[in-house]
């Protein structure tokens, strides 16, 4: 399935043990609501489905996080 830059930044900002398992996931809740890619309104919608929606906030103020954006500008 097709990604956006800014969804797979997200992604890359979770704890490298559980990003394949992010990535599946996320994948899988694309599919079953119909998203033929993923955003990051999509990789947000699932980690609020799953609870995780905290945890996603939590890894913007990252240092991994923070290097990002700052490449972003």
């Amino acid at each position: 399935m097709d990604w956006d830059l800014e969804a797979l930044e997200t992604i890359a900002k979770a704890p490298k043990f559980v990003r394949k398992f992010a990535v599946s996931n996320v994948e899988d809740f694309a599919e079953d609501n119909n998203h033929t890619r993923i955003s990051v309104e999509v990789v947000q919608a699932q980690a609020d489905s799953a609870g995780m929606g905290k945890f996603l906030q939590q890894a913007e103020q990252s240092t991994l996080g923070k290097w990002i954006a700052k490449l972003k500008k």
